[in-house]
């Protein structure tokens, strides 16, 4: 008798799990649609937070796009946002003359995304007039990816060009 019994017991435990299993499956499927859904509006988010920061850049309101850029990162925004909005701050620093800022921000972005990193890199060099580390880095960049490496060839051959000519 006490073998029945405790058959007889174990069902309900088995039914009360069965249906653990299925709120605990039903419940991870709506934090990822809710998950999915909050990403998008993110990524819209971003997208105007990041063409507002450019516009910032653009027009040299450089203190606006530093919050704009810091309040954008604080949003854990994906890398390719990152990229972006490190490139931005760069920018305003190169623009401003605070090129060891603007360079701290590239060496950012060349732990993200080598390619631009090193382009950027090359950018901010020839700026400083910096002729040889720009060329440098427009090698690395034309190197690492093709997506750079029409515009690193040109950016070489325009400082050959001028290096050949300011000897």
């Amino acid at each position: 008798m006490n073998l029945k019994a405790k058959g007889k017991n174990k069902t309900p435990i088995i039914l009360i799990a069965g249906a653990i299993v299925v709120l605990l499956a039903a419940t991870v499927i709506v934090i990822s649609l809710f998950s999915i859904n909050k990403t998008t509006v993110n990524k819209e988010e971003f997208d105007k937070k990041v063409d507002q920061l450019e516009k910032y850049t653009d027009s040299g309101k450089w203190d606006d796009a530093t919050k704009l850029a810091n309040e954008i990162l604080d949003m854990n925004p994906e890398k390719s946002t990152k990229v972006d909005v490190y490139w931005e701050l760069a920018l305003c620093q190169s623009y401003q003359k605070k090129f060891d800022k603007a360079i701290e921000y590239a060496n950012t972005i060349l732990k993200l995304d080598t390619p631009s990193g090193h382009f950027l890199l090359g950018l901010i060099y020839s700026d400083t007039k910096d002729y040889e580390k720009a060329k440098y880095e427009f090698k690395y960049a034309s190197m690492t990816g093709p997506s750079y490496k029409q515009q690193a060839d040109e950016q070489i051959a325009a400082l050959d060009k001028l290096i050949a000519a300011n000897k």
